[in-house]
């Protein structure tokens, strides 16, 4: 076991000391930061003096819309006629112009006039002057109440239920905070997986891996490199947790109607456990791939198999959060590649059962404990192979005999 920790030692400070490590780990958080930091700018500067009011031009052909010229930040200012009402909007004095024709009682007809290329879009003017013209005629309208559901016809309560009827509100900041990490916990996998697939292809490539072998088994360089790898994962994964936790409670103070509360230490722990048991899974997985592959290349090649089922949760991430209970996603909960980013998933909207959570756990330790015996009988068969690759049922074969 002391060989095992000085080969992790080994592998943790190399990787460590990759450049596109260093920066992918240290560059998300930044960018991220950076990101929120513009777009509190922007709004900030958009947002503009609270006391700057726009002003829009009518011209009122039925002598009827004389009041409210203030709506919001928008003011309305009234032109005798339409040849004046063009010369304002022309020096720029007003930003559009409507003219509110005589036979508006009885067809609502209204031109609207923009200096521009022609396409007719609203930029919010329309909004204004409908209140402005509702808030004239209720002057006349004999009933309040029916006005006032003429200006807000409903006030809408949004009620979401779950498959058994019972009320289901979800935390968006938190939903998006877990599928979040389950997006990072697979980059980390594959990265770090990836890294390791490399070591072992250009260490038998360069012949190192006999040099290795005359001072560790076979069982004592898997387990190495899979611990010195995973620590590294790990780190990489609480470094961007933690910035993940700072970048939304900043969001939090910064942007109004945003809240976040940080997971517990309880969810945070069963968070890295599954990041741990997945990546022993896939890493394992991928030391036995590149035992098997004669050169880095082709072992590359074949790492797409176990890559593509574990994006399938990423790229299905609104389906498993509407329908966490479906049995395709209930069937992704306990299919080991895949175990790790769904129960993270479906953690983000509370919609996961302690028991679920813990029957995935156990059939990735299941998993993790029979790829383990898997990969280093293949290791011990292969590792010193060179030039060709075994046939799978030469794979078979080994795995079967031990």
């Amino acid at each position: 076991m002391r060989m095992a920790l000085i080969v992790a030692r080994h592998e943790f400070g190399a990787i460590y000391r990759r450049r596109m490590f260093q920066v992918i780990t240290l560059g998300l958080p930044v960018i991220a930061l950076a990101v929120m930091g513009v777009i509190w700018i922007v709004q900030q500067a958009g947002g503009g003096d609270e006391d700057d009011t726009r002003e829009v031009g009518y011209v009122d052909r039925t002598g009827f819309f004389a009041g409210h010229r203030t709506q919001g930040g928008t003011r309305f200012v009234d032109y005798r006629d339409r040849e004046s009402g063009m010369d304002a909007l022309l020096a720029d004095d007003v930003d559009l112009l409507y003219v509110i024709q005589e036979d508006y009682m009885a067809r609502g007809a209204v031109e609207r006039v923009a200096v521009g290329l022609g396409l007719n879009l609203d930029d919010g003017g329309d909004g204004v002057l409908q209140a402005f013209l509702l808030d004239n005629l209720s002057d006349a309208a004999p009933d309040t109440d029916v006005v006032e559901r003429l200006k807000a016809p409903l006030k809408l309560t949004s009620i979401t239920v779950d498959a058994e009827g019972r009320p289901r509100e979800l935390d968006a900041a938190r939903v998006f905070f877990f599928l979040g990490l389950a997006f990072l916990v697979v980059m980390s996998v594959a990265m770090t997986g990836g890294f390791l697939l490399q070591a072992l292809g250009e260490e038998k490539e360069n012949r190192i891996m006999e040099v290795l072998l005359s001072s560790v088994s076979h069982f004592e360089l898997m387990a190495g490199k899979v611990l010195g790898l995973g620590g590294a994962g790990l780190t990489q994964i609480l470094v961007w947790a933690v910035s993940g936790v700072i970048v939304f409670q900043a969001a939090s103070r910064l942007f109004t109607g945003f809240s976040f509360n940080a997971p517990g230490i309880g969810m945070t722990l069963l968070a890295l456990a599954l990041f741990v048991l997945g990546y022993l899974l896939v890493a394992t997985l991928m030391a036995g791939l590149g035992a098997i592959a004669p050169t880095t290349k082709e072992a590359q090649q074949l790492s797409i198999l176990l890559a593509l089922p574990q994006f399938v949760p990423i790229y299905a991430w609104v389906y498993i959060v509407e329908n966490p209970t479906a049995p395709i996603v209930q069937a992704l909960t306990y299919l080991p590649l895949t175990s790790a980013v769904v129960v993270l998933q479906r953690i983000g909207p509370d919609a996961i059962e302690v028991w679920e959570v813990a029957l995935a756990i156990a059939v990735l330790a299941a998993s993790i404990g029979i790829s383990l015996v898997a990969t280093a009988r293949i290791f011990r068969a292969y590792l010193l192979m060179y030039g060709n690759r075994p046939s799978l049922r030469e794979v078979a074969r080994t795995l079967a005999r031990g």
